[in-house]
């Protein structure tokens, strides 16, 4: 790959679906972290920008629709006056899509239009998500599971380049034949936020008890995320472990259903559904936990995984390529394939303190080579090379003419 070059590059973001999810949030992590290396991006999404703290004018808001499925997904109309006006009065670079959904309708228009090259980031198995159809999905699973496949073939055969988080996708890709080179960018955390505190927030904020050691497990409450699951584990550890506390962070159509069998259970006051938080308080809350758990082996790329390994917190995991980097099986926590070896990994974790201390250690350690300022470098990288690309297929008296940064800005706020 090139190597990163001083020329500074003007990049339109592309995303929407579910507003802080964690394609969002790396999303916009990814764009703060161009900013401080000195380029300029614009976010066109159906929302606004607030977890992160982004500034009003670097966030375009794009009309959309919303559709209720399991959890809400914004999705963007496909034609946009104000995109078309935006993009005339200032000349971007490239642009680059960060969802499969409808705004790739608009990012090719202006693609077309304006003849931009086009970076697109495969950020989630689309065919883990087939349930969000609903009944008639699953039982058609074999018929719909090569539409999505063809589905992303064709997006990703749209882009002059196509990024992948993980090497777990990159390989999903290349079986599928797409046509693009592929890009490994792993996805990164903003370590001078994320890292070892100490912290009460769950305790003051949700009402878990001081003296409980805390499995954490932070995702949608979704089928793909398995959190079903997460909790039968918890329900068979907690016999065994009177301290043993399961804090689920998130939100989705499994949510009353876990509160109800916890209350079933006779595990209502040691299981706590925070529903969503905001993303300035994830800190305290990763400090605040003792285990990262997950269930989940529909993952690229975890965020959360980064984050609470940010945090020093060891994990017990199913074992999935997309974790292959930031959890190492036996030095910052265990990756296992059954049941019982994910019980005997909390139990070891339990009752081994120095155990304990060492993984925690070797997690911080793992997290500090997934950056994101390094992350936002490599993708630097990508842009030259694609830019490069570009310029070589276009005569110099036909490149187009940049206007100011002011200039853009006044744009918007007309």
């Amino acid at each position: 790959m090139a190597q990163t070059v001083d020329r500074l590059y003007r990049i339109a973001f592309f995303v929407e679906g579910m507003h802080a999810s964690e394609v969002d949030t790396s999303t916009r992590l990814q764009a703060q972290a161009l900013r401080t290396l000195g380029h300029q991006v614009i976010i066109f999404s159906p929302w606004q920008a607030t977890s992160t703290r982004l500034q009003p004018a670097e966030t375009v808001q794009l009309a959309a629709m919303s559709v209720k499925l399991k959890s809400r997904i914004d999705l963007s109309y496909p034609l946009s006056w104000q995109l078309l006006r935006i993009f005339k009065a200032q000349p971007f670079d490239l642009i680059h899509i960060h969802t499969s959904t409808s705004v790739n309708l608009l990012a090719w228009q202006m693609a077309t239009l304006y003849k931009l090259p086009i970076v697109y980031t495969y950020h989630t198995l689309s065919k883990e998500y087939l349930h969000y159809l609903g009944l008639f999905s699953e039982q058609m699973t074999t018929l719909f599971t090569p539409m999505v496949e063809l589905y992303d073939k064709m997006i990703c055969d749209r882009a002059a380049l196509v990024i992948t988080p993980s090497a777990k996708a990159a390989a999903y890709l290349r079986n599928l034949g797409i046509q693009p080179e592929i890009r490994t960018v792993p996805n990164g955390v903003d370590v001078a936020r994320f890292r070892p505190g100490q912290s009460t927030l769950l305790q003051t904020e949700f009402g878990v008890p001081r003296d409980a050691f805390v499995l954490l497990f932070v995702g949608r409450l979704n089928q793909e995320k398995r959190p079903l699951l997460a909790y039968e584990l918890f329900r068979h550890a907690a016999h065994a472990h009177p301290r043993l506390h399961l804090v689920m962070v998130g939100d989705g159509a499994l949510r009353p259903v876990l509160a109800q069998r916890a209350h079933h259970d006779g595990l209502a006051q040691r299981v706590t559904l925070t529903g969503k938080v905001d993303y300035a308080q994830m800190p305290g809350v990763y400090n605040g936990a003792h285990l990262w758990i997950s269930t989940s082996q529909s993952e690229v790329h975890p965020m959360a995984a980064l984050e609470a390994a940010a945090c020093g917190l060891p994990a017990v995991a199913f074992a999935d390529p997309a974790l292959t980097g930031i959890v190492e099986h036996g030095v910052s926590g265990w990756l296992v394939t059954e049941n019982e070896a994910f019980l005997d990994g909390i139990a070891q974790l339990l009752d081994s303190p120095e155990r304990y201390a060492m993984m925690q250690n070797a997690a911080i350690a793992q997290a500090q080579r997934y950056h994101i300022e390094a992350s936002a470098r490599r993708m630097v990288d990508c842009y030259h090379e694609v830019m490069a690309s570009r310029a070589a297929r276009i005569p110099e008296n036909r490149k187009p003419r940049h206007r100011g940064r002011l200039d853009l800005l006044r744009e918007f706020r007309r």
